[in-house]
């Protein structure tokens, strides 16, 4: 948790470096962080009906299971400082 975590910090700022604008840095920032937390739902089956996910539980293994559940929770936790960044200028209205 701690790495992806780290990195996700990290590309925030990489996007400073290259734009050089508080604008780009809470655009861009929102923006990949959504990606981030897309590619995890959809990695995790919870972009999708109920039905569908019920249906293949019992057809997928518990080893796959476990490793899909490690890749979504590291892309969650990829998009998450972006997803942060972008909500707290949203919600106090500062772009």
């Amino acid at each position: 948790m701690r790495i992806p975590l780290l990195i996700g910090l990290a590309i925030p700022l990489l996007i400073f470096v290259i734009f050089r604008s508080t604008e780009s840095i809470i655009t861009y920032s929102f923006f990949v962080g959504l990606g981030f937390w897309s590619i995890s739902g959809i990695i995790r089956g919870g972009i999708g009906s109920g039905d569908k996910a019920r249906a293949h539980y019992h057809s997928i293994p518990d080893a796959d299971r476990a490793d899909r559940a490690k890749w979504a929770s590291t892309f969650f936790y990829l998009g998450l400082p972006g997803m942060i960044i972008g909500l707290v200028y949203l919600a106090w209205g500062l772009v």
